[in-house]
């Protein structure tokens, strides 16, 4: 009995190896997609756009 357990543990690993290699395959496909790229480009300029408002709100509104 306890083989049997340990085997069907094994056989559940393997195949959630093989799930997240799968899963990692589709996410590949996505990012060659030339309006994926566009987009995350877009995300990263305005992220340290509103990176350095906050800063400048934060920096006249206490020490000025």
């Amino acid at each position: 009995m306890l083989y049997f357990n340990v085997l069907y543990s094994y056989k559940n690993k393997e195949r959630k190896k093989e799930r997240k290699k799968e899963k990692k395959k589709k996410k590949k496909k996505k990012l060659f997609s030339p309006l994926y790229i566009i987009y995350i480009y877009i995300l990263k300029f305005f992220k340290k756009k509103i990176k350095i408002f906050v800063y400048f709100y934060f920096y006249f509104y206490f020490f000025l």
